[in-house]
């Protein structure tokens, strides 16, 4: 099961941020879902966690080791306060659905 951990930051404006997602199927595709409230849903044999207001699908691999690292600037304009839910979904052949899910990390902006 993918696993994704906060490693480093805070959903501050314009503050960086990020985390790493580790036992992945090797050189597969990585789709990020987050939102603002969580939906804990059931999708693909797992459970969708974030309500899906973003989906971000930028063609990332995720490497021969089966990991990712994720960082970015957090956006301005996003009131404080606010709940953000993250979670990867993983293309993985040996998933009963053809996917896999990590677990989900939460932060709040600040």
């Amino acid at each position: 099961m993918p696993n994704l951990t906060s490693t480093f930051g805070a959903l501050s404006p314009v503050g960086n941020f990020g985390w790493e997602l580790n036992h992945c199927a090797p050189n597969s595709t990585a789709l990020l879902v987050a939102g603002a409230a969580a939906l804990n849903a059931p999708f693909k044999g797992g459970t969708l966690v974030p309500f899906p207001h973003f989906i971000y699908f930028p063609g990332q691999w995720t490497g021969p080791g089966g990991l990712f690292g994720f960082g970015a600037v957090w956006p301005a304009g996003i009131p404080a306060g606010v709940p953000m839910y993250f979670q990867y979904w993983v293309i993985d052949a040996a998933a009963p659905q053809g996917w896999s899910a990590s677990n989900a990390v939460t932060s709040t902006t600040v």
